[in-house]
């Protein structure tokens, strides 16, 4: 069902996010390890979560429920990106590169999607 080319890059693609988001994230305040830390690596693994569930279903219907659970994560992660460089957790730099990244993932997997669907 999945093409396993298509498969591998998306997933290298968000494990590159998830390795970015887990290094840029741990340098944020002690006082947010267990509320806006925890919640941005807990949610940039989702996508990779997702995207191996999703690919190893039998069916399609349950694949793309999987997939878009992925797309959903990244569009989590985003936000709450977003909110770390607003707090200055992330400056300007750091954010860009992982919102470029992001959105990266966000355009494979939605082709791979496209592809499924």
């Amino acid at each position: 069902m999945v093409r396993e080319h298509e498969s591998k890059k998306v997933y290298k693609l968000a494990g590159n996010l998830v390795r970015e988001v887990y290094e840029n994230s741990n340098t944020f305040p002690r006082a947010e390890q267990d509320g806006l830390t925890h919640r941005l690596q807990k949610t940039a693994d989702l996508i990779t979560t997702n995207i191996v569930e999703g690919v190893y279903q039998d069916k399609k219907k349950n694949c793309l429920q999987f997939l878009y659970r992925a797309r959903r994560s990244i569009n989590e992660t985003g936000r709450l990106l977003q909110v770390s460089n607003r707090l200055g957790y992330l400056d300007s730099n750091k954010y860009e590169k992982l919102e470029m990244l992001r959105q990266n993932v966000f355009q494979v997997l939605f082709a791979l999607i496209v592809s499924i669907a």
